[in-house]
């Protein structure tokens, strides 16, 4: 009787935590991060070793992020669809944490907003390079709510650099300097966005062509 109970109540759960969004062959799932201590926990969801019909390099990035809200039981992914959303970091690193809470570590983040750095790449298409296609910093609040890009599609976003007490960040842009489609080593031409951290509202800083 009870083997005849678990698997509804394997699927009942199954259902409610991942919501609409399905977890595909050879994709896993990391270890839930609290981001709201009163209500949500991410899971990212990671391209593996084994996935397949992906582009080569898919490995090093996650596919997609679950935002579960703990008090009604319920997740939403982060994207629509999967895209490639670059790791983050695995180490305490005041160049990019807001250090005011635990729950900042491990995550680019301020005490109200999370930023990811993502690639909207064709999955299917395992040719594509992934210098031939910017990533763009979105933005999100702490639940997974609110989500928006910050930074051009037609530009790279390096890094960002949170100064969460002073109210600012810096955000690392490069250009295609070249023109060869392609955002690597041969493109020298970087600038610095202003991002009041506040009102989300972005200012040109510094312009360096070496």
């Amino acid at each position: 009787m009870k083997e005849k109970l678990l698997l509804p109540l394997f699927i009942l759960l199954s259902t409610s935590l991942f919501g609409q969004y399905k977890l595909k062959d050879g994709f896993t799932l990391d270890d839930p991060i609290l981001t709201d201590s009163t209500s949500t926990v991410m899971i990212t969801v990671r391209y593996s070793e084994n996935a397949t019909k992906v582009p080569l390099f898919a490995s090093g990035y996650y596919a997609n992020i679950l935002f579960y809200d703990f008090n009604e039981n319920v997740s939403e992914p982060l994207f629509k669809k999967d895209v490639f959303i670059d790791e983050f970091p695995q180490k305490h690193d005041n160049q990019y944490f807001s250090r005011r809470s635990e729950v900042n570590q491990h995550l680019f983040s301020t005490s109200q907003w999370l930023f990811y750095f993502v690639k909207d790449i064709d999955i299917n298409d395992r040719r594509v390079s992934h210098t031939k296609v910017p990533s763009v910093l979105y933005v999100s609040d702490r639940k997974g709510k609110n989500l928006k890009a910050l930074t051009s599609s037609n530009e790279h976003a390096v890094k960002i650099n949170i100064f969460e007490d002073q109210g600012f960040a810096l955000i690392k842009m490069l250009r295609d300097q070249n023109g060869d489609g392609k955002y690597d080593r041969n493109d020298m031409d970087y600038y610095y966005l202003r991002l009041d951290i506040k009102t989300l509202e972005l200012q040109p800083a510094v312009h360096v062509v070496y």
